[in-house]
């Protein structure tokens, strides 16, 4: 077998799931194009990983693929699946329910069907948009064959395109800007067409060849005893075209490493994981019309304060006289200084509330502020010292010999 899936994610056999899953979002990121630019070999590996996992990050997949592997066949691909069992099972197919009105959404498998390719690229780019990591076209390329690869020719464009998928970036953010909103200047990086071949990888925009081997699919068959599956074309790589004359501008490669700037509105409390649904308009993308986006917020931790829901928590020191005696503390909230009387008599741990100091709820209440009390006990070093406590422990009739 030319391709182990297991052996691709570095798992066992015997993985779980949930071991599964977690490798995949590892290797993914590591091997994203996006972290590897110019690395063709950071690419392939990483269209490898989003296709095992594909197989066996799914039970039923999973369970096919075991089968074909004790079986002994070789360059299984997800695409060759259906065709595998319909040998397999003779039959089969004929027993199967016959099909309902509803049809399944954009990039759904029907119950009872094995994945296409563009099944694979579909749930791989959902994949990629759980980790953050959205990447054009680049995925979608890697997946495309037998025919749909638009840079093997011209093709037909349909009369309604599909929305595309909102992008998914990570935000990090200060623990102020986070309680009193902001407007911040933002940026990430993506693979965007080159807009010197407008993708197509040739001087000038110009049709690439179509490659002479695969004849425009992009694999080519493969036979071991009764079955015949499929693998990459080991000429275009699996693109189904040949540049003759790579643009100057990427190389041949049709993709362009992009900075995208913007200015994102931080609306005021918001929250650690929250998504902020945001439009902007990203050249050579979407027809240049506004893409929507979701950033996912990280707050920074802050030094001072702490958040529970709207409530903030601080801490503050005072010294053994004062909490004795009682006292004004002055105490740094979100909106400033503000002071606090210290009751006499408080312990380290106890905790005072300012009322309505946290953070401001939608329906335009506040929470409040916890100030936990940390009382500092000074070290006895000279004798003068030591006979002051021993006094001290005689006027409060304290035991300071033992029990």
């Amino acid at each position: 077998m030319s391709k182990d899936y297991y052996e691709i994610l570095g798992v066992s056999d015997d993985a779980s799931p949930d071991e599964i899953k977690r490798v995949f979002r590892r290797l993914a990121k590591q091997y994203h194009p996006d972290a590897n630019p110019g690395n063709s070999a950071a690419v392939d590996k990483f269209k490898d990983i989003g296709e095992a996992y594909d197989i066996i990050g799914d039970e039923e997949k999973r369970n096919r693929y075991n089968d074909m592997r004790k079986a002994g066949v070789s360059s299984i691909r997800p695409e060759d699946f259906e065709d595998f069992f319909k040998q397999a099972d003779g039959d089969t197919q004929q027993k199967q329910p016959p099909k309902t009105k509803a049809q399944p959404r954009p990039g759904q498998t029907p119950p009872g069907k094995a994945a296409t390719a563009g099944d694979v690229k579909h749930k791989g780019k959902e994949f990629l948009n759980e980790l953050g990591d959205e990447i054009g076209g680049i995925f979608s390329n890697m997946f495309k064959k037998d025919g749909n690869n638009p840079q093997a020719g011209p093709k037909p464009q349909p009369q309604t395109q599909p929305r595309p998928e909102p992008l998914t970036r990570d935000i990090e953010i200060t623990f102020e800007e986070a309680v009193h909103g902001t407007r911040k200047r933002f940026s990430f990086k993506l693979m965007n067409p080159c807009g010197g071949c407008r993708g197509l990888g040739s001087k000038g925009g110009t049709a690439n060849k179509q490659c002479a081997l695969c004849q425009g699919r992009g694999n080519v068959p493969e036979g071991q005893g009764n079955f015949t599956v499929s693998k990459q074309c080991p000429h275009c790589i699996g693109r189904g075209h040949v540049v003759t004359d790579p643009c100057t501008l990427c190389e041949g490669s049709g993709f362009s490493r992009y900075e995208h700037k913007m200015l994102v509105n931080i609306p005021e409390g918001v929250k650690e994981g929250e998504k902020l649904r945001v439009t902007t308009t990203i050249p050579d993308r979407n027809n240049n019309q506004p893409t929507e986006m979701f950033l996912v917020v990280h707050v920074l931790d802050s030094e001072d304060f702490r958040r529970e829901g709207n409530d903030v928590h601080s801490t503050v020191t005072i010294n053994l006289p004062k909490a004795m005696m009682g006292g004004k503390v002055k105490v740094q909230t979100i909106d400033g200084a503000r002071g606090a009387r210290i009751p006499p008599g408080t312990k380290s741990g106890a905790k005072l509330r300012l009322k309505e100091l946290g953070l401001k709820q939608p329906n335009g209440t506040r929470g409040d502020h916890y100030v936990e009390i940390q009382v500092e006990i000074p070290e006895a070093t000279t004798p003068a010292q030591i006979e002051a406590l021993k006094k001290f422990a005689q006027e409060f009739d304290l035991n300071v010999e033992g029990n």
